[in-house]
């Protein structure tokens, strides 16, 4: 006979329940992707770029953020139901101190939440350029390069909003939200983040996700909703698109005393503003 856990399920129903939501988006994301490159030939030959050239290796790049957004679009219903039916569940049985009641974050809660994620969008990226991670594990490259290639207003709708949405509705609504049924808060918060770090595909991202995946579960279980890692989600994105369309980052990185300077700094605002960060007397329901 299986064990019962702190939730009352048993030990293979709780795996099932952390997997499913991975599952569902990794199948979401493999079926449009294959369809977006099924077609991408005749697309090509309609705008008449030949098949194998320089100009359909640029096609087939500038398609890596569409597809994730079209994948992200098509499991945002998907998530936000399974999410619903979660709440009922808990609101029936008590579990992960079900909210009484549904309250919208305060402007100071979100003005917080922004302030946190823009810094740690600089803190994160400037920590990671100063380890050299980057020149060992070269992936990253190529994946920063397709999600660069669209046009910032491309990259502001669907990797600055459309997408976290999604990633936050899978991560912290279902997967964080589940584990926090079954496993205590320190152990949730870092496996939802490695989960996280994971499917973002190579090291560098990994590094990335893992610690913004800490940090905005974090935020989860503090304000017990989803709309607050969403809202850290976007603002983070956000601020990395518009930060590397100005070149914030080359500015910063062209000299070890200023990476230096800077990663100290927006650590310490960092760590100030996450201090700040109340829980909040009433909660909405994650």
């Amino acid at each position: 006979m299986l064990r019962r856990c702190r939730n009352e399920r048993n030990i293979a129903e709780n795996i099932l329940r952390f997997f499913i939501p991975c599952l569902i988006y990794a199948a979401i994301s493999v079926v449009v992707s294959a369809a977006g490159y099924l077609l991408l030939p005749v697309i090509a030959a309609h705008m008449g770029i030949q098949n194998g050239s320089t100009a359909y290796q640029k096609l087939a790049v500038e398609a890596v953020l569409p597809l994730t957004a079209v994948a992200a679009a098509a499991g945002i219903p998907v998530f936000m139901r399974m999410i619903r039916n979660d709440r009922i569940q808990r609101e029936k049985t008590g579990t992960f101190e079900a909210a009484s009641g549904r309250i919208l974050l305060r402007n100071r809660d979100i003005l917080l939440l922004v302030l946190a994620a823009v810094t740690a969008c600089f803190f994160l990226n400037t920590l990671i350029h100063l380890s050299g991670i980057e020149q060992i594990f070269s992936g990253y490259k190529s994946t920063s390069e397709a999600l660069y290639a669209d046009g910032i207003l491309a990259e502001l709708l669907l990797a600055g909003l459309l997408v976290p949405l999604a990633e936050e509705l899978v991560f912290r609504g279902l997967i964080y939200a589940r584990l926090r049924e079954w496993l205590g808060t320190v152990s949730s918060v870092l496996l939802s983040a490695a989960v996280f770090g994971i499917y973002h595909g190579n090291v560098v991202q990994f590094l990335y996700a893992f610690l913004a995946g800490t940090m905005i579960a974090w935020m989860m279980e503090r304000y017990r909703t989803v709309k607050a890692p969403v809202t850290a989600h976007i603002a983070l994105n956000i601020t990395s698109v518009a930060a590397s369309e100005m070149q914030a980052f080359t500015y910063i990185y062209a000299s070890a005393l200023r990476s230096a300077a800077a990663l100290a700094i927006t650590g310490i605002l960092l760590a100030s503003l996450l201090f700040l960060i109340k829980k909040p007397h009433k909660h909405e329901g994650i």
